[in-house]
């Protein structure tokens, strides 16, 4: 069977949480549904920031008849970080943010943070929260900081995709995209001047010595 156009989702305010894979899961559940996470990042970071930086958060969304979406929730990050040192890894394996299902439970793993969400038919809230690795936390956000900005997320049917009408409204005139927007959370491990700079001499240094290999 080829592939068709099925139903749309959309999150203003926000880009991919991953760059180098394909970054959300997807979990079939008994009835015939499924269940879609993705992981976002804030708009107002560029898209190698998650490199260097914690997963945002993950976006979930019921998936009905294969092809249209339904809201369930956002299970966002929270610490804001601090330097770990590269006790793992300089730079974050996977994007750094990675939804996770085992044995009907729902979790979401956003740098140090492991998060668990209870899932209903139609919501996603969380339940419990764990930080693995402690002397790496920073300041936590308060949960009121981390929640998904209204009129944020947009979903339209396999119809309306497929008759023009999957368009979000424009923003009101008084309203800039960065205050609707909004980011997922505020919670991001913000690297220093000095640990970004070290960071690209770093892969700079990596680039010139597998070219100088390439050479001989």
């Amino acid at each position: 069977n080829l592939p068709k156009l099925g139903g749309r989702l959309m999150r203003r305010g926000a880009t991919q949480g991953e760059t180098r894979t394909h970054g959300f899961f997807y979990k079939p559940q008994a009835d015939g549904t499924g269940v879609l996470g993705l992981p976002l990042r804030s708009a107002k970071q560029p898209g190698w920031s998650q490199l260097v930086s914690a997963g945002a958060g993950i976006l979930f969304a019921r998936v009905i008849n294969g092809s249209d979406f339904s809201k369930l929730g956002e299970l966002p990050a929270r610490d804001g970080g601090k330097d770990d040192k590269c006790e793992a890894s300089c730079v974050d394996w996977y994007g750094n943010a990675r939804p996770i299902f085992y044995k009907g439970r729902v979790f979401a793993l956003l740098g140090y943070e492991l998060v668990e969400g209870q899932l209903t038919k139609n919501s996603l809230v969380e339940s419990k929260r764990a930080h693995l690795f402690p002397s790496a936390q920073g300041t936590m956000a308060n949960v009121d900081k981390v929640v998904t900005p209204q009129g944020s997320l947009f979903f339209w049917s396999v119809t309306e995709v497929a008759n023009g009408s999957a368009v979000a409204p424009a923003l009101p005139p008084s309203t800039s995209q960065t205050s609707t927007g909004g980011t997922t959370s505020n919670a991001f491990r913000e690297s220093s001047a000095v640990f970004r700079t070290l960071w690209f001499a770093k892969v700079g240094l990596i680039l010139a010595i597998c070219s100088m290999l390439g050479k001989l």
